[in-house]
């Protein structure tokens, strides 16, 4: 399942008053056993999770390949000795909306030091319109967003990284250290313990 999927249900008033109330327990208990975990997943840090996927911290960070850059400067590959941070949102998800000021504004902290891409399976067009619509603050969310937004249009990237480390919920990120290994795998709100522990150069210490 791709992380921009969710359930619709699509139920006509006249047919809805004679569906019998077991129906709707059913219903209840199919959806909870369907999409709780994922769904509870979008709301709930997920740092301390056992990650039991092919995809390890202390792993080799998989290729960047996306599909088309909507916001900030492409990056084309990920180079030895820079720091990379790369989350999964969707513009449908609240959560992923909520953790977003934040990495904007560790981005404007980290600046150079660590390039924040933000990657959705969503089309160019949706996250252009998201782009251009007002965010909580009043702002527009392409002033509010500091850093790199592109989409998965192959659903690669999911794949490379979700998937291969067994995590179907988001909003979920992974920092990739200055030797291409996969340092830290968590929830973006839980970020900022993972960069003030992370190796940024052999001189400086975060956040100079």
């Amino acid at each position: 399942m791709r992380f921009s999927q969710s359930l619709r249900l699509s139920v006509d008033r006249n047919h809805f008053e004679t569906v019998p109330p077991s129906m709707f327990l059913l219903l209840g208990s199919l959806c909870f056993l369907t999409f709780g975990c994922e769904q509870a997943d979008l709301f709930v840090p997920t740092t301390d999770r056992q990650n039991t996927g092919s995809l390890q911290i202390g792993h080799t960070a998989p290729p960047i390949e996306i599909g088309t850059w909507c916001h900030g400067t492409p990056v084309t590959q990920i180079e030895s000795g820079k720091l990379y941070l790369i989350e999964f949102w969707a513009t449908w998800c609240g959560p992923c909306l909520t953790s977003m000021p934040h990495l904007a504004d560790l981005q404007s902290k980290y600046g150079e030091q660590v390039t924040f891409i933000g990657v959705t399976d969503e089309s160019p067009s949706q996250v252009n319109a998201f782009l251009n619509s007002k965010s909580p603050s009043g702002d527009q969310w392409s002033d509010v967003i500091t850093y790199r937004l592109g989409t998965d249009d192959q659903a690669k990237m999911y794949q490379r990284y979700m998937q291969a480390a067994n995590r179907p919920g988001i909003p979920t990120a992974f920092l990739i250290g200055r030797t291409n290994k996969i340092e830290w795998i968590g929830h973006p709100l839980d970020l900022d313990d993972a960069l003030n522990q992370v190796s940024f150069t052999e001189t400086s210490s975060p956040g100079e």
